[in-house]
This record gives C-alpha cells, structure tokens and sequence, in this order.
C-alpha cells in the first residue's frame, strides 16, 4: 500500500496578526507560534481504500466527457471538471509564447522542464469534494501522473475567522516566477491544505481537511512539485485562449486569484445542480477516447511539444505528421448558435491548419456568426491529438471519436453534416469527405493542400506521399459525387501553391463533380484575418445529404487505413465490406455502380453553371469562381450496372433503404478480376474478369 497523503495545514492569516509581510512568509512559519507552523494530523490521512470518494450513487453520473470548467453537485458530492492540456501557469511574459507554435502558442509561460518536472504532470481534470462526518473529502484526477512525488493539490479554505487583505498561500506555492516572482494569493484565505502524494495508477491526489461548520470560501489549485502553480480550479466554462487559459494565465501573472474561490457551506452539498450549455457561446469539451499513443518510452499519456512521428516521415519538419496529446482524454471545441433550443441542428466540423490548435477559426466571431448564428449549426473544433496531425491514423479517430460524442449530448441533424477546413485542415476535410461521403452534406475547403507537392505540375505522381499526407487526395475525388465542394484558394499562396488550386479546378469540372471554385488575389491567411465567409456559408445554406444516390462511385485504397484503430473505409451508402485484390501503395478498388431498382432513381446531370455574378466578385478580397451543379435526372437504367476494378467482393444492400434491388433484376456489369457480390438476402454473384450481362432471379 502506498504512503497515505498527510494533511499539511498552514495558518496564513497568523503571519499578518505577527505584522509579518507576505514575502516573509517562510520565515514566520518557521516560528514558534504553532498557528503558524506545519502540523501533521494523523486523522486526516488517508489511503486510496479508505478515504477517497466513492462512486457515486446510482442516480449521479459520473461522465467519461464533459463541459470544461464546469461543476456538478449530486447525491452529497460536488465535482469541478476542468479543461484539458490548459497547464500552462502565469503569463509571466506577455507575448513571449514560448509553448507550441505561433497558431496554438499557449498564453501561460510555464514549461515544466525548466522546473524539473516531466511535461503535462499537474493538469487538473476533475476536483470531487465531498463530505464525511466533520472532514470534508478531497480528490483531484490530473490527466498525468508518473510519478507519485510529481505534483502538489492546494486546497485554501476562507471561514471568516482572519483578515479579508490578499493573503499569501504559503512559500512553496509560486503563482508566477521569473524576474518579478509572485506569491499565490487570495482575500481573506485562513487555512491552507497541501496535498503532495499522488496515485500513479489512477492519476488521483486524495485526502482529507476538516469541514468547516458554516458557510466558507474554498480554492484549489495545483502545481508541480517545485510549487509553481500550473492550474486554478473553478474558472467556468468561458475560458479562452487557444488552450482555454487567457484568464488563468493573467491571473497567475497578479498572483491573484481570489475571484477563483466558490462559495460553499454543508447545506450546498445536499442540493442538485447540473450543467446545461446555452446557446450564443463556444465551450470546450473533453472527451475520453480508447485509444492511447506510446510517447517513444512505454508511457501513453501527457503530451510532447515536440510529438512522436506519425506513418511518413520523408517531408521538411514543419510539415512531418506528429502526434502530440497521448492519453485518453483530450479536447475539442464547441460552438453552439445563438438561438439554439437543442432541437436537432445542423452540424459543421472546422478543422484546424498546421501548428493550429482545437481552437483555431471556430473562435473567430465572424465564423461564429456566419456559419453558427446565421445558419442555426452547431460548430465543432476538434484537435486532432495535437497540431501536425493531418487527420489520419489516430488524428482521424479523433475527429470521429469527438463528433460522435457530441452527438450523445447535443441533437445533431443528420442530413445536415459539413465537414471544413483550413491550410492542413483544408487537407483533412478533403480526405475525411473522401473517405465517408455519405455522412456529409458537402465540404469547405480553404487553402487546402491536395496530398502531394507535386500534384498539378503535370506530373502524375504515384511514389510516396511527401509530408504527413497518408493518402493523396487528389485521387479519391471521384468519390465526391454525390457530396458537394466549396473550395477557397488564394493565387499568391506561399504555402499551397497555385498549381495545386488550379488542380482541384480542372479535376472536379472532369469528373463533373457538384462544386464552386473560387480564385482569389490573397495568400495562405487571407481569409483567417478576413474572417468574413459569406460566399461559402450563402453557398451552402441548402445543401442535405444524399441519403440514397442511384450511381456510386468509390475509390477505396486498403493501406491508408487502420485495423487498430477501426479505419476501414470500406462502407459508403448502399456497399459494403468492399475488398480489393491487391492492397500495396496506390493500389484502388474502383467502383461504379448504379442501381435502377428504387422508385424514382434517378442519374444527376451535373453541369456549369457559371453566370457573370457568380463568376466575379470581390469579397473579401477580389475572385474569379466557377461552378458546376445539378442542372437535370434523367431515369437510371433498370437493375444493376457498372464497374468493377481490382474488388474481389463487396456486399450491397437490396432494400428499399439501400438499392432496391429485392426480387429478380438485370445486371450489366464489367469486372477487371474475379469478384463475388452479396446480396442482403443472402443471394451470391461471382463473376470472373470481363463483360457480364445477365439476370439474378429472386430466392
């Protein structure tokens, strides 16, 4: 069994009563006067099997997600949960940013390994006090833990027996060091508890401290073990920042942080209070994932400015996909419009650029308004497990961990999905639209790379992937078929250069794809600083999904996937469990199916529409655009055809959700290799490579 906490209570107010300064803190608690000195009381030990809170009754929740900075109180326990990799201390610096890119620059200045501590070990996640008889039960999940010596909990508690001026904590607490240090300090604090033994197995500080009889203010905040503080509790769920810290960082930078403390008394614990998010504000929220990544040492939590390399690492630094978030719980961003009542509402990804963070373009009141407000969707701002990620492998899984969990707390409308994208994030929502293009409504692309440097300069490029791209986009549009692009670029781009743009404009007028296209005289952050998206947010007001296309075009490349991670991409509308011959690099099934069977199915006629007004246009910066969509159906042959190249079997479903095809019907169909089909019901079709026409009879 390991060492039990012992609680350390220091009497801050005594060394004011002796005319002490706070600076001198030290010095009057090595005095004499036992108020102010340390005093070890066996009583309030504690072990994890004897003292730390139990779960919580039956009609308590106690989630595995939540709404940063906010607190629950259930069944005699209250439960501040807090914002995740936000451990960034005192903005001792302004404007020095020394952690993480430009795009994602934390506004607290703490690095923990300039204290000698291991990154991310004093970031506080969930603070349960709960009373027990006369002692009041304390317990703080911190997101990393390795070793038990590695963080401290402050607990500093107001009666109202001492004096109301700022009061220091105690010497060991830091609220921001450098060249003019900061004690930590708070109005009126008469009692402070330290707490200095942490459980690595399940990353908790637990213990005790007497339960004050009346009403009473209470802090708490940790810090890693040299003291400096990296986190305060209780700051509510509208913290800002591109980690959530803009406020914790200032106040730490004053030392102050009496506007942290919550007012309590014993009666609070016997209420119930639950968090409900309004409309008209952007929340974090942390989720816990399955999935863990191994940092390069055996250990699969915390985070690493620096990451650990994803599949392909053969491009320039800055552009290497890293992972950088390791543990299972990990952050995205929320907006929810103005107007929101929780009745199902549109759902719109935003998908951060490279060296961006969660918090990146969903932040920005022009996004906020145009997309969100105006268009009643809920905004949604996922990490990616860190800033270099591309959104594939465990990046991929993350954005589809975070919508899902929205989706169990807010009603998301399913026919109205977007997924969009900056810069990298331009990249991502190409491949995820790609990959899944019957849940989305339609993407927006801005400034997004295509997956390789050489695309568009007439070189048809099939060796390996430069960068962080696992999976060359440009040849997975075919998929888009059915899933219309909005696409912004910027003809003096530093960063994706303007053959790429002039790719995706000639690609999808090719495969006469539903698009707008949209030159611009801007650079790569023309439309960030612009914030003004009204072109694309007009542009897609109307867009639902396709819920049933007759024609099904799908290009599936196996090895971009992941069996681990469940990342198959094997599945789109009516298909399924599609399988290919042959799975090495740039090896695709094709497939181009149409089913005639539905009622009413109908082949779309996709077709330029460009007029002299949405050809030209100046906002926010002067454009050419082009535009191809629907402009006729006309009936789908009956029964089944198509192509099939390099699938050795797929399944497809026959009813009327799917492709209509129950009874006995046609088949005109070109095969490349051998392919098996099956049928939902339980029918079976094998045909070897070649021309194939015939008639599948009914069981």
């Amino acid at each position: 069994m390991r060492r039990a906490n012992t609680e350390r209570q220091y009497f801050p107010w005594a060394c004011a009563a002796l005319i002490c300064s706070t600076l001198l803190l030290a010095s009057c608690n090595s005095s004499s006067s036992s108020s102010a000195t340390l005093s070890t009381n066996n009583a309030g030990t504690n072990t994890d099997q004897e003292n730390s809170p139990a779960d919580p009754p039956p009609h308590c929740p106690k989630p595995d997600s939540w709404w940063a900075g906010t607190i629950e109180i259930c069944g005699g326990r209250l439960s501040y949960r807090d914002y995740v990799f936000d451990d960034y201390g005192a903005d001792t610096v302004p404007y020095a940013r020394p952690n993480w890119d430009t795009l994602s620059a934390s506004t607290g200045d703490v690095r923990y390994a300039d204290h000698g501590a291991d990154e991310n070990t004093a970031d506080l996640l969930v603070l349960e006090l709960e009373p027990a008889g006369d002692r009041l039960k304390v317990s703080a999940l911190l997101n990393t833990v390795l070793r038990a010596s590695d963080a401290l909990l402050a607990i500093a508690i107001d009666t109202g027996e001492g004096p109301t001026e700022l009061i220091a904590w105690h010497e060991s607490l830091i609220a921001a060091s450098g060249i003019n240090p900061k004690p930590l300090r708070a109005a009126g604090v008469d009692h402070v508890y330290l707490f200095d033994l942490a459980d690595p197995d399940s990353n908790t500080i637990a213990g005790s401290l007497p339960m004050p009889e009346g009403e009473f203010r209470l802090w708490a905040v940790t810090a890693s073990a040299d003291g400096t503080v990296t986190n305060i509790a209780f700051r509510g769920p509208d913290e800002s920042g591109n980690w959530m810290e803009d406020q914790q960082a200032a106040a730490l930078a004053t030392g102050d942080i009496t506007d942290y403390g919550i007012l309590l008394s014993p009666a609070v614990f016997a209420e119930s209070r639950f968090f409900s998010p309004v409309g008209g504000e952007d929340y974090e929220r942390v989720y816990r994932s399955d999935i863990t990544i191994d940092r390069g040492d055996g250990i699969r939590e915390g985070m690493s400015y620096d990451g650990v390399p994803g599949r392909l690492q053969n491009g320039a630094d800055s552009t290497r996909q890293s992972f950088h978030t390791f543990g299972h719980h990990q952050p995205y961003s929320v907006y929810l419009p103005r107007g929101w009542d929780g009745s199902p509402a549109p759902l719109q990804l935003i998908l951060h650029g490279n060296g961006g963070s969660h918090r990146q373009i969903i932040d920005q009141p022009g996004a906020q308004s145009r997309f969100g407000d105006d268009l009643g969707r809920v905004l949604l701002g996922p990490l990616g497990r860190g800033p270099e990620s591309f959104y594939s492998d465990e990046s991929e899984r993350d954005v589809l961990d975070a919508w899902a969990d929205l989706s169990s707390v807010v009603a998301i409308d399913p026919e109205r999905v977007f997924s969009s994208g900056y810069s990298m994030g331009g990249y991502g929502s190409y491949r995820l639209g790609s990959l899944y293009p019957d849940r989305f409504a339609g993407l927006i692309i801005w400034v997004g790379p295509t997956g390789h440097g050489t695309n568009g300069v007439g070189l048809d490029q099939y060796g390996n992937n430069t960068s962080g791209y696992v999976g060359n986009v440009r040849y997975y549009w075919p998929n888009l078929l059915n899933t219309p692009l909005l696409a912004l670029y910027g003809s003096f781009d530093e960063l994706v250069p303007l053959d790429q743009a002039l790719l995706v404009q000639r690609e999808f007028a090719r495969l006469a794809n539903p698009h707008s296209f949209w030159l611009h005289s801007g650079e790569h952050l023309t439309f960030a600083l612009a914030d003004d998206w009204r072109k694309e947010a007009a542009a897609s007001a109307n867009f639902v999904r396709n819920k049933r296309p007759a024609r099904i075009r799908f290009r599936v490349e196996p090895r971009i996937g992941s069996e681990n991670l469940g990342l198959r991409h094997d599945s789109v509308w009516w298909l399924s469990e599609i399988r290919a011959h042959n799975t090495g690099y740039f090896e695709f099934a094709d497939i181009d199916l149409t089913s005639g069977g539905c009622a009413g199915a109908m082949h779309d006629v996709i077709s330029d529409v460009g007029t002299p007004d949405n050809q030209l246009g100046y906002d926010p910066v002067p454009w050419i655009g082009q535009h191809y969509r629907r402009t006729n159906s006309v009936q789908a042959p009956s029964g089944l055809s198509g192509s099939l190249a390099n699938v050795s079997s797929l399944s497809i479903d026959i009813s009327d959700l799917g492709a209509c095809l129950e009874g006995s019907f046609t088949y005109e169909l070109e095969t490349t290799e051998q392919v098996t089909i099956n049928f939902s019901d339980g029918r079976q079709l094998t045909l070897p490579g070649g021309q194939h026409s015939g008639i599948l009879h009914a069981l």
